[in-house]
């Protein structure tokens, strides 16, 4: 009884006599702890769902899932996020592994792009006018630089989206 009063807060203490607390405690029903399904909360978090979404789903608050976390695992709950958010993505690339070894061509292809470096092949052309050597004049000099100049950018940006082919192992 003592320490469901001590948990009232001081206002309410403070203008409730004692006796009065005392006859409402003893009318509430005891406390009972929220059996948790760790299974559910393992899938919830590979999902990424939030812990707020999570406690919620469960019928109690972060503080209470972030101590049961670490009475039952030993870690802080940003830690059991962290690695179950990690055996999510792992399960995700194992599933497109298989899809794309069951024959799916464009999952095979997206997988090769993305582990293996493999890029469409971009070609890339430039137009430039014939012009003879002897009458280049400034304006034609300028065009040649502002096309050679443009066909440099592009190469570059071409470079720069296919990656340098280092990912994550699965």
């Amino acid at each position: 009884m003592g320490k469901q009063i001590n948990r009232l807060d001081k206002a309410y203490r403070d203008r409730v006599p004692r006796d009065v607390r005392e006859k409402i405690l003893e009318q509430r029903p005891p406390h009972q702890k929220v059996s948790i399904d760790w299974e559910e909360v393992r899938k919830m978090a590979q999902a990424h769902v939030s812990g707020t979404t999570i406690a919620a789903k469960l019928g109690i608050s972060n503080v209470t899932l972030s101590k049961r976390i670490k009475k039952e695992f030993g870690i802080t709950w940003g830690d059991y996020m962290a690695s179950m958010r990690a055996e999510g993505k792992d399960l995700i690339k194992m599933r497109q592994f298989q899809v794309a070894m069951a024959g799916d061509k464009s999952m095979l292809i997206w997988l090769g792009k993305q582990l293996l470096g493999q890029q469409d092949k971009v070609e890339s052309t430039l137009k430039i006018p014939q012009i003879k050597l002897e009458t280049i004049d400034q304006q034609s000099l300028e065009v040649i630089q502002n096309n050679l100049e443009a066909l440099q950018e592009k190469n570059e940006n071409n470079d720069d989206n296919s990656g340098d082919g280092e990912e994550e192992d699965l």
